[in-house]
């Protein structure tokens, strides 16, 4: 309720509380979500740091008690702050492992988000044309099992990845269209990233 409300101290203060009594219980299930929790809700706030913590100490736990669906999707949220923190090896090594875990659990819903976060690594790391096949395949599962907020982050992706390589008109229409699926969505922060994009590239 707090983070719908843009309260993110509060809520991260709310999954503190909630770890504590998780801990007092000795429920270790528990705590791995609630680190989770964690590491996202410090990740939006832009504590990187805090996050790779959080979401650290959840894989060890995750990883003793075997729940490979829960690190797969703690491995994809790490890889995403090592990328914002510029650790590009970091980063691919988790995401990639991430990827292998959701290929082999069948979850395509979370393999497509997890590839948006692998394709985005890629490209920070200097690898265009993986990324490009990354967030194709993103798209493509996206599209399948009806996830329009990754269908629109994979379309901005390969749009972004159209441009850079001057192919101007494919790139634009591709963001235009991912703008329209954010704004259908009412994801703000999405549509001002893409509209300010366009606009720049209507001003040059």
């Amino acid at each position: 309720m707090r983070l719908a409300t843009g309260d993110r101290p509060g809520a991260i203060r709310d999954q503190e509380d909630a770890l504590r009594l998780y801990r007092e219980l000795g429920h270790q299930g528990g705590q791995a979500t609630v680190l989770v929790l964690l590491g996202q809700l410090r990740t939006v706030a832009g504590d990187y740091s805090g996050a790779l913590h959080d979401l650290e100490k959840a894989l060890r736990l995750l990883r003793t008690l075997e729940h490979d669906q829960g690190r797969a999707g703690a491995l994809a949220q790490l890889g995403n702050v090592r990328r914002l923190l510029g650790d590009h090896s970091g980063a691919l090594k988790a995401l990639e492992e991430s990827v292998a875990l959701l290929r082999g659990s069948g979850a395509r819903g979370n393999l497509a988000w997890a590839l948006n976060l692998y394709a985005a690594a890629l490209k920070d790391a200097g690898h265009p044309p993986h990324a490009e096949s990354a967030y194709s395949e993103a798209l493509g599962l996206a599209r399948e099992v009806d996830q329009p907020d990754d269908e629109a982050l994979a379309l901005e992706g390969l749009g972004e990845g159209d441009l850079a390589t001057g192919r101007t008109e494919v790139g634009t229409g591709r963001l235009t269209e991912a703008l329209e699926i954010f704004r259908r969505l009412g994801m703000t922060l999405d549509v001002d990233r893409v509209q300010s994009r366009l606009d720049g590239l209507a001003a040059t």
